[in-house]
This record gives structure tokens, C-alpha cells and sequence, in this order.
């Protein structure tokens, strides 16, 4: 993720989707805007964040997730800021329940 362009991570998403759906998988792909992770501090979040929103589209049935990066400190590992402990699992199942119908 450190170097993902919005039109790589478009693209690659895309091409990973399309072959799901060659395949015979028709469930819908949800994308969350999921960039947080203050140990690596990604330079390019805004552009994966740009990506993750674009990546959006009905013809692939690829649908708009939560916003899981609203999952604040208090939710996260303490030594990497980036991955959920309990309480963010938790915030996040809860975030993820108003997505998957």
C-alpha cells in the first residue's frame, strides 16, 4: 500500500473483481476506506482512500464499505496504530453491519 496510486488501486481491485465474477461469483464486493495506520504513516493514504471510493461500480457490483479509518486510537494495537484490538473489532462489526444487507 505504501506506493498504490489511486488508478493502481482502481485497476488492480477491478481486475481482481473480474476475475471473481469469470468464475461464476456473483456476490457483491464491498470496499471499506481503510488507510489508518500511524506506524508507517503512508504518504499515498489519500490516493488509496481515492482509490477504495472510486473503485465503486454497479456494472461489477462492487459497493461502497464503512469508513473503518473513524475507528480512532482507542480501537487499535497501541504498537502500530494500524490493526483493530478487541474494541475496534468490535466497532467495526458494528460499522459493517449497516453495510451488508
Amino acid at each position: 500500500m505504501l506506493t498504490t496510486t489511486q488508478d493502481e488501486y482502481v485497476s488492480q481491485l477491478h481486475g481482481l473483481v473480474k476475475r471473481f465474477r469469470v468464475a461464476g461469483f456473483a456476490a457483491p464486493f464491498y470496499v471499506s476506506q481503510s488507510t489508518k495506520c500511524d506506524a508507517v504513516a503512508p504518504k499515498n493514504a489519500a490516493a488509496v482512500r481515492a482509490g477504495q471510493l472510486s473503485a465503486v461500480d454497479d456494472l461489477l457490483n462492487i459497493r461502497r464499505g464503512p469508513d473503518t479509518d473513524l475507528i480512532g486510537n482507542s480501537g487499535r494495537n497501541p504498537n502500530d496504530g494500524c490493526h483493530l484490538n478487541e474494541l475496534g473489532m468490535l466497532a467495526n462489526a458494528a460499522l459493517w453491519a449497516a453495510y451488508i444487507e
